[in-house]
């Protein structure tokens, strides 16, 4: 929810985009390494199919945000 609120702070202020920005995209990188990680571990409970799906949201959504950075 914080990535989310952060995200729209900067869409509902999109006229003066400043630092919030960078910020915002810089914490939805970090969240999303982050499960990530968590998704790809041994470890990981999920199905298959959940993990990959995930996986290809955090890889879109990584990929997605650098571009914007």
């Amino acid at each position: 929810l914080k990535a989310a609120n952060k995200l729209q702070h900067v869409m509902a202020n999109w006229d003066s985009p400043d630092v919030d920005f960078a910020a915002a995209l810089l914490f939805n990188r970090k969240l999303w390494a982050i499960l990530l990680s968590a998704v790809t571990s041994d470890d990981s409970q999920q199905t298959i199919e959940v993990r990959q799906n995930i996986a290809n949201i955090g890889t879109f959504v990584l990929t997605q945000t650098a571009e914007l950075q």
